[in-house]
């Protein structure tokens, strides 16, 4: 899985910025914006005592080099879709090579 990090992802980290008024306001900037290769797998069923439920949003487990500044709440855009990071990175196969994380995109039902 880590030696094929074959999708290409973009990273929009989450960013806080003071206003004139000195307001703290979230957003999410495009000028810091950095892509990466990647490994991206789906998944999207929950299974709860034998039974599979639908759920309004899928799940992914995203595999990338190892980065410092991918976090949670950041944006990932992949195939022209919009992810969240849920969590905080983790360290994989340690010696900081790899960094695995989750993130969902919320599906709107037509």
């Amino acid at each position: 899985m880590l030696d094929k990090l074959t999708e290409r992802i973009t990273i929009l980290p989450h960013i806080a910025r003071k206003t004139d008024h000195g307001y703290v306001v979230y957003a999410h900037g495009t000028e810091t914006a950095f892509s990466v290769w990647a490994s991206v797998t789906e998944y999207n069923a929950k299974v709860a005592d034998g039974k599979v439920e639908t759920k309004n949003n899928i799940d992914y487990k995203i595999y990338c080099r190892y980065r410092k500044d991918i976090h949670a709440e950041d944006i990932v855009i992949y195939r022209g879709k919009r992810l969240t990071v849920v969590n905080e990175p983790v360290e994989v196969e340690g010696r900081r090579r790899f960094i695995m994380f989750n993130a969902t995109e919320n599906v709107e039902n037509g």
